[in-house]
């Protein structure tokens, strides 16, 4: 498998925990929901009378839902994470500018992940720090 492939097909987990946690997270968050759901349920079966039954099944609908978030692919990862260490200065800009140049080269979403990424960091950005991200960024005023 090519640097290209490895950057779009391998993927890692972005939600913010370890992928060993997701394994005992997403039954307990299940387990949660129903719960919540049971105990509204009772709760609501307790005060009706037997004409109020559609108005149960009405009320203890689901309002909350747990959803599973997909994992992110490699490459859009990677360039997360270039561009928070530069930001936190932590690269110099000689060195993001050669990971940048990789990550371009190798990775076909790289331009959507890089504008994904810089979109709600925009305003804080320095002046070097625009000029630097200037040459990669490809935003249109459409």
């Amino acid at each position: 498998m090519s640097n290209s492939q490895d950057y779009e097909k391998q993927r890692r987990n972005a939600y913010g925990e370890s992928p060993h946690a997701s394994r005992k997270n997403i039954p307990r968050n299940k387990r949660r929901r129903n719960r919540a759901l049971r105990r509204t349920n009772k709760h609501l079966i307790g005060q009706a009378c037997d004409d109020d039954f559609n108005a149960i099944a009405m009320l203890s609908k689901r309002k909350y839902r747990f959803r599973k978030y997909p994992d992110r692919p490699l490459g859009e990862v990677f360039v997360r994470d270039v561009i928070c260490e530069y930001l936190a200065g932590r690269y110099s800009s000689d060195t993001f500018l050669r990971k940048v140049e990789r990550l371009r080269r190798n990775y076909r979403g790289f331009h959507r992940a890089l504008q994904d990424t810089l979109s709600w960091r925009w305003n804080r950005l320095t002046e070097e720090q625009l000029e630097v991200l200037s040459t990669y960024t490809k935003y249109d005023n459409e």
